[in-house]
């Protein structure tokens, strides 16, 4: 008698649905973001307010009449920390810790692959390698960004850095990179 055994099986390695092509523990530990290569953490503020004025003073010299696409900037100072704020990005250092250069940069156009807008689903899922911190930011807000209230945040924690998205109305609104030593989310 021969018997034959048939069997059927289900490839249960689920294929992810979201990914970003960015390595982001890489940038993270590098303490940057992909889409601002200029600038990381710990850049030195002197040196960046240098270059900020220059590309200011380069792109009013220019000679298009109402260029758009003039850079700008401007710094806003408060008790704990100082922001220096351009069209697409934000900055920050604490007060007390200048020397120790830029310690929150902030992006409002997407960041790590992530375009703004981005549903926070695809984050999680394209992230889900990473453990995750997940919470809501009521009407307090974030540190670094207080104007930004009611708030879903996802934060991975790579060495040092950390790295938080911020979403509102399920929709990537921010992305932040902070020296986790410096900065927390209240």
């Amino acid at each position: 008698m021969l018997l034959l055994v048939v069997g059927c099986s289900k490839d249960e390695t689920k294929k992810k649905q979201y990914t970003t092509e960015v390595d982001v523990e890489y940038y993270a530990n590098l303490g940057q973001m992909p889409e601002i290569k200029d600038y990381k953490l710990g850049y030195s503020v002197e040196d960046m307010l240098s270059e900020f004025a220059a590309l200011e003073e380069a792109s009013a010299d220019s000679e298009i009449p109402h260029n758009h696409d003039a850079f700008f900037y401007f710094i806003n100072e408060g008790d704990e920390f100082t922001s220096i704020s351009t069209s697409n990005a934000e900055y920050c250092y604490k007060n007390d810790k200048r020397e120790k250069g830029i310690s929150c940069i902030l992006s409002f156009d997407g960041a790590y692959g992530f375009a703004k807008d981005t549903i926070i689903i695809e984050v999680k899922e394209a992230l889900s390698d990473y453990k995750v911190k997940e919470e809501n930011i009521g009407e307090e807000g974030l540190s670094f960004m207080p104007m930004i209230k009611n708030a879903d945040c996802l934060t991975y924690t790579f060495s040092k850095n950390k790295v938080t998205f911020v979403f509102t109305d399920n929709a990537l609104c921010a992305t932040a990179i902070y020296n986790a030593d410096e900065w927390s989310l209240h």
